[in-house]
């Protein structure tokens, strides 16, 4: 073998021997990035979707829930008799129109034996602001309106006055007591009453 050979086949080996090395190197270049980039990107990746998809399942969860509610209720309130719909609209209704709130007094104190001595009705548009101090509870009342209504009453003693409270407290619209003071022995009452309505 003369040296040209020799140093063909050297080289050849060196080449090969090289070879492998950068393949060994890269090997390991390939693994370590998987190891220290790529696996803690991916697990990090995987994390954020898992997340996500969780909290979209359980918001999903909760808008299907609440549409299911308003479809029962709407099917519900078709369901309801016209001759209903006239009394929940009698219990909170729906204009500011106070007319009809003299009229419905003075037939509840009658029926019980009583005799008007005084009546008054202010307007409250702003109820919430008035009588409500905390924020949430405020924002729920913020389409609500009130009257307030100052009524004096003769012929009053304990068991009709009584009675007269029961008819104020079962009466169909509602109707709070607020204030009330009774003279047993003028036989006199004064009350302050707060009713409501709907804003449109």
């Amino acid at each position: 073998m003369d040296i040209k050979q020799y140093k063909q086949k050297l080289l050849i080996a060196i080449v090969r021997r090289n070879g492998l090395i950068s393949l060994a190197l890269a090997l390991i270049i390939l693994a370590g990035g998987y190891f220290l980039i790529l696996g803690p990107y991916y697990k990090q990746t995987k994390k954020k979707y898992l997340d996500s998809k969780t909290y979209n399942e359980a918001l999903y969860n909760s808008k299907k829930t609440t549409l299911d509610k308003l479809v029962s209720v709407l099917s519900d309130f078709k369901d309801i008799k016209e001759i209903d719909k006239q009394r929940i609209d009698k219990i909170l209704p729906s204009n500011r129109d106070h007319i009809d709130l003299f009229p419905e007094i003075e037939y509840i104190t009658l029926r019980n034996g009583l005799l008007f001595g005084a009546i008054g009705i202010e307007h409250i548009p702003d109820f919430s602001k008035s009588y409500v101090s905390d924020g949430a509870t405020m924002a729920k009342l913020a389409n609500i309106g009130a009257f307030r209504i100052n009524i004096g009453v003769s012929g009053a003693d304990y068991e009709n006055l009584k009675k007269y409270l029961e008819s104020l407290e079962n009466n169909l619209r509602l109707m709070d007591v607020v204030n009330l003071s009774f003279d047993p022995n003028g036989q006199t009452a004064n009350l302050q009453i707060l009713t409501y309505y709907w804003k449109d």
